[in-house]
């Protein structure tokens, strides 16, 4: 299994949303996630570097969804959930799933999709109604993405990873447009 980091989370952290596609972060939006790191350390530290999220219980994914505070605290302007989740799932990459566009799309694009868009809900709420589907998901093909996991060669990767490759792939090819919805 691969452990997440115990370290604090640190400036460089901050960039690697960058590096994960994540097509800008101002300088506005990095000071201000700066001023987040500590709040954004205080839960992390809550959750195990070794926890999967198909071992999660409950309030484990309570803890994940409270990341997302400061987006609806209004601390985090220029922040999407897109650039917190490539921050966090740094740190707890077997736990915490990456949010973009792409795997929003598998869960709300569609007449019967699994989380419908509702206008108002919070990122909060949002992400831990996404974790727990994720989860479930994750959970009923767990030996699949294992095994897809084992495949990758350059660097190790979590089953949690390997499900968001297929879930962004797979996203992509729904083609129905972001609303930008919870």
């Amino acid at each position: 299994m691969i452990k997440g980091a115990t370290d604090p989370l640190t400036d460089a952290d901050l960039l690697a949303p960058v590096l994960l596609n994540v097509p800008h972060l101002s300088v506005a939006t990095y000071y201000r996630l700066q001023k987040e790191m500590r709040y954004l350390d205080e839960l992390l530290n809550r959750l195990s570097p070794d926890l999967s999220l198909v071992n999660a219980t409950s309030a484990d994914i309570e803890i994940v969804g409270a990341l997302f505070e400061g987006i609806d605290a209004g601390r985090l302007v220029g922040a999407r959930a897109t650039t917190l989740s490539k921050i966090v799932h740094r740190k707890r990459p077997a736990l915490i799933a990456l949010q973009d566009v792409q795997v929003r799309r598998c869960y709300q694009a569609g007449p019967n999709a699994p989380l419908p868009v509702v206008p108002g809900r919070t990122w909060v709420a949002f992400t831990t109604a996404l974790t727990i589907l994720i989860q479930r998901d994750l959970a009923e093909q767990y030996g699949a993405f294992e095994r897809l996991a084992e495949m990758a060669s350059a660097r190790p990767v979590t089953p949690l990873r390997a499900f968001d490759i297929v879930a962004w792939w797979f996203g992509q090819s729904r083609g129905a447009p972001d609303r930008q919805g919870r």
